[in-house]
């Protein structure tokens, strides 16, 4: 009984989590249009793209498997399916000039995401998936490697968003003391 107690428990955490993601889709439509959201990194990222990963990455990778291990009934095997993350660097700079449109697509995706995982009974999440290095694992861990994706795709967002809010603090001090200088001087 104690078993099945933390059962209820891991799952309702992780339908929490997966909830997550919706919520921060609709918070980012109030700050996405205030940062140079297509502008890249050094390292080629920008936060455009990484939105266009966790797209591309719920409907091409995770929403298919998920949908597989709970309609079939023979082992899913990861390798069967595709799951290039960096796919989406293709499509980027024409899906880019429309970023409110890429994330209520994020949101929508989730949305539909959580009513259909919500169906779920604990026989469900307990369903073997073959990973990458040949062991099984079950639904409910699976979904949490995509919980935990996310998240990590999330805080490079995050990050990004106060780097560049903070350069533009930096930007208006700067041009604030240029200011007050010129009226002192003239």
């Amino acid at each position: 009984m104690a078993d099945e107690q933390i059962l209820q428990n891991e799952i309702d955490d992780l339908l929490d989590d997966v909830s997550y993601l919706q919520d921060e889709a609709e918070a980012l439509t109030y700050v996405i249009e205030e940062v140079p959201y297509d502008e890249t990194t050094p390292d080629g990222d920008s936060i455009a793209g990484y939105l266009l990963q966790i797209i591309y990455s719920q409907s091409d990778y995770y929403r298919p498997v998920i949908e597989a291990v709970y309609q079939e009934n023979r082992l899913i095997r990861l390798t069967d399916f595709a799951h290039d993350f960096d796919k989406y660097a293709a499509d980027q700079e024409e899906d880019t000039k429309q970023i409110q449109k890429i994330i209520r697509r994020i949101s929508k995706q989730r949305a539909s995401l959580i009513s259909f995982i919500s169906k779920f009974t604990k026989p469900d999440w307990m369903k073997a998936v073959r990973d990458e290095k040949g062991r099984d694992i079950s639904l409910l861990t699976f979904t949490r490697r995509m919980v935990t994706q996310e998240r990590a795709l999330l805080k490079k967002i995050a990050d990004l968003i106060l780097i560049y809010q903070k350069e533009r603090e930096q930007q208006r001090d700067i041009e604030r003391k240029a200011s007050s200088r010129k009226s002192w001087m003239g």
